[in-house]
């Protein structure tokens, strides 16, 4: 997981490679993009899901799109009760979870 002090430090280094000095908010979103797939993953939440969508396109196959979205489907015998309450307790919760600690919410 990226960690709040590495975060700017990522960000900044992502920015220096060559064509990326103006694309800062594409960085951020890329960056925090794998934070929030790895935390799925972890959790076990990616065992029934497809992930779809450009963001998948650019991530599993080098399409030259950026998406501003994560795209998932369930598929046919899919229940929503595998996920539900999955969000806040890893990803959005005001304690411990991906956002605080990127210092996104508080």
């Amino acid at each position: 997981m990226i960690e709040q002090t590495d975060f700017p430090l990522l960000v900044e280094q992502a920015m220096s490679l060559p064509g990326r000095a103006n694309m800062r908010s594409v960085i951020e979103k890329e960056l925090l993009h794998y934070d929030i797939l790895f935390t799925l993953d972890r959790k076990g939440l990616l065992d029934k899901l497809t992930f779809q969508g450009g963001t998948s396109l650019r991530l599993c196959y080098g399409a030259p799109r950026f998406s501003e979205v994560l795209d998932f489907a369930g598929g046919r015998n899919f229940a929503r009760g595998i996920c539900a309450g999955s969000s806040n307790r890893g990803l959005g919760s005001k304690s411990n979870g991906l956002m605080p600690r990127l210092g996104i919410i508080g």
